[in-house]
């Protein structure tokens, strides 16, 4: 999922991480600021002069992200590259936050979707326990 496309359009969309990933070309250490490339995106006005596909976003997050999973220990470890060490930390954390938000939404839609096939089956066991019961009581039972 991490990996996935639809995965890293989310994050990015969410987050706004758009001209961090097509427009970056340096750090400017003293002020903890990324240097852009004004062809590209301009920051002083936030403006786009080339604004980059889903694609190529996705491509540029693929590339300065590493996702290795160890079977030992169970973790996953993700680290992120960038020319700031504290953007850098920040796309991980969003990373993070993302995934955890993902995965509860996808586990409440699991947990939604069992919970109606079970109240369904409940109904059917309901329905031919009645029906069952409904049989017996028109019968007529003699004793000697």
């Amino acid at each position: 999922i991490m990996s996935s496309w639809g995965f890293a359009e989310d994050l990015i969309r969410e987050n706004s991480i758009e001209p961090i990933l097509a427009a970056s070309v340096g750090w400017d250490e003293e002020n903890d600021k990324l240097i852009f490339d004004k062809n590209i995106y301009d920051d002083t006005t936030n403006t786009w002069k080339q604004k980059k596909t889903s694609w190529q976003l996705f491509e540029k997050l693929k590339g300065i992200t590493t996702i290795k999973y160890d079977t030992m220990d169970k973790f996953i470890y993700l680290s992120v590259e960038s020319y700031s060490p504290s953007v850098a930390k920040d796309l991980v954390d969003m990373y993070v936050s993302t995934i955890n938000q993902y995965m509860r939404e996808r586990q409440i839609v699991e947990s939604e979707n069992n919970l109606t096939y079970l109240k369904a089956q409940l109904s059917k066991i309901k329905n031919n326990d009645i029906k069952i019961y409904g049989n017996f009581s028109n019968q007529t039972s003699i004793i000697s």
